[in-house]
């Protein structure tokens, strides 16, 4: 009823529809709560606020080491999402996180890509440049795209992320149920809206030649019902540098942040002089 409702609407009043639809994809929703097991990382954390363009986020900071770490969570998430990274990366190094504008801590009502990427930005900035960027769902996508834009140039690890902007319109699309005519006009009214957001932060004017891009580290569980397993083999196959694939088994979308293998490879990741972590063969 609603897929036919939404046919007759765009038909009717195709703009007004497109830009309804548009505007709802980039409402968070119900924010996540902090776990029980994940406070105690939290309390530790130094936590300020900062300017990120136009937004105000909560910026999370542990330790002083010498290797500087940025944590960056997916849509509807939040950086105590992180916490047993923080806890295996620590001591030794400088970690950083952020609640996204409208997640977390951070105020806010709707959030976008771009804001992601400004958040991204401006940390790196601030520390003098990450040695290591780590991005969860939608955070991997944001972090890798950063990385293409020479917005950072530390190592990446992008974890159960989809693999483009299209992919996430496609799940929303059909997650929301949009007949194809209304999820194309949403689309384009999503590319009208986010453009110039898109063109100030220089979103692929500096894509690097193949084989020069920052060293990359793909994560992916069998069981992730959220973003599909092949996503992975996408991101791999597309990213113009070095890579290397972990997958993992029964871990789930988000569970798959705590798996020990998962923290374990993540750390090697960090550590190795030049190589990608020796995880698993692609594919």
């Amino acid at each position: 009823m609603r897929t036919r409702l939404l046919d007759i609407a765009f038909r009717t009043m195709p703009e007004v529809t497109a830009r309804v639809a548009a505007g709802l994809m980039l409402l968070p929703g119900r924010r996540m709560a902090v776990r029980p097991e994940e406070r105690p990382v939290m309390d530790r954390a130094r936590t300020t606020t900062v300017d990120a363009g136009r937004h105000r986020i909560r910026v999370h900071r542990w330790g002083d080491g010498e290797r500087r770490v940025l944590l960056v969570h997916g849509w509807s998430g939040r950086a105590a999402q992180f916490a047993a990274l923080v806890s295996r990366l620590q001591p030794g190094a400088t970690v950083i996180a952020f609640d996204a504008p409208a997640h977390g801590a951070s105020r806010g009502m709707t959030a976008d890509i771009g804001m992601w990427i400004e958040a991204i930005r401006v940390l790196d900035e601030a520390v003098g440049g990450f040695d290591l960027v780590v991005g969860h769902s939608f955070g991997g996508l944001a972090v890798r795209r950063a990385s293409l834009a020479g917005l950072v140039h530390g190592r990446i690890v992008s974890i159960a992320a989809p693999p483009s902007t299209d992919a996430v319109m496609k799940a929303y699309a059909a997650q929301a149920g949009l007949p194809d005519a209304v999820a194309s006009g949403t689309n384009d009214a999503l590319a009208r809206r986010l453009g110039p957001v898109m063109a100030s932060i220089a979103m692929d004017r500096s894509r690097p030649a193949a084989g020069t891009a920052a060293a990359l580290l793909v994560v992916h569980d069998d069981a992730d019902r959220a973003v599909p397993p092949v996503a992975a083999d996408a991101v791999v196959a597309h990213w113009p540098g070095p890579s290397a694939l972990l997958r993992t088994t029964g871990r789930g979308h988000n569970g798959i942040l705590a798996a020990p293998d998962v923290l374990d490879a993540v750390v090697a990741f960090a550590a190795a002089p030049a190589e990608p972590a020796a995880a698993s063969p692609r594919g």
